[in-house]
């Protein structure tokens, strides 16, 4: 009987291991899912408003006063080629706000954007992140400078790694005038999947089948 005993918690000792590192494997897979960011450089689909559009897992929105308005383009021109913003990119109107909802929440976000003015300006836009339940992260001022480029824009870079998030509003302070965003980059955060919980839940039940075999 002893020796029977023995032998079952070797057999389920080793499909404990095996289990253990069936769930490593899954976890591999998803960080190997998740290496790749997207990035959307605004010519993947012709001249449009982005109002209503979504494309690429990112659900666009523009409104000025609070009304919905057509006034903001995929793949548009604006600066031509500066340091964070080169065209075709996302251009609209600076009175109005730019909002990105992610169909997949995202942990990374990342834009350059550009203002048409030749001033530094402090903030020159700001940026108001949501979680995956739409609770607002707080909303970061960021500076722009003026850059060399064909016409007078100042720019910057917005970088956002952390939590994931699912919502971004960008709001602009050079009114009246133009923005320009390029490079918007993002990495969707997968959700766990079924076999990677089934293997989870492997592990508990051999768990269980161990502690009742051990009495």
């Amino acid at each position: 009987m002893f020796l029977e005993r023995s032998k079952l918690r070797k057999s389920g000792s080793h499909l404990l291991v095996f289990a253990v590192a069936a769930c490593w494997s899954v976890a591999d897979r998803c960080a190997a899912d998740t290496a790749a960011p997207i990035t959307l450089t605004f010519d993947e689909i012709p001249f449009q408003s982005v109002d209503g559009l979504v494309h690429a897992g990112v659900s666009f929105d523009f409104k000025i006063g609070g009304v919905d308005s057509t006034e903001a383009f995929y793949n548009s021109f604006g600066p031509g080629t500066l340091t964070f913003v080169d065209d075709p990119s996302l251009t609209g109107d600076s009175t109005g706000v730019l909002t990105l909802d992610f169909v997949v929440p995202t942990s990374v976000v990342e834009f350059g954007l550009a203002l048409n003015t030749t001033d530094a300006l402090s903030p020159g836009f700001r940026v108001e992140l949501f979680s995956e339940n739409l609770m607002s992260l707080g909303e970061t001022p960021v500076n722009v400078s003026p850059t060399v480029g064909a016409l007078g824009f100042s720019e910057n870079r917005f970088e956002y790694l952390g939590v994931a998030v699912s919502r971004a509003i960008i709001r602009f302070d050079h009114q009246p005038g133009s923005f320009a965003l390029d490079n918007l980059t993002f990495l969707p955060v997968p959700e766990p999947s079924a076999f990677g919980l089934g293997a989870f839940g492997l592990i508990a039940f051999l768990q269980g089948f161990r502690t009742n075999r051990n009495r």
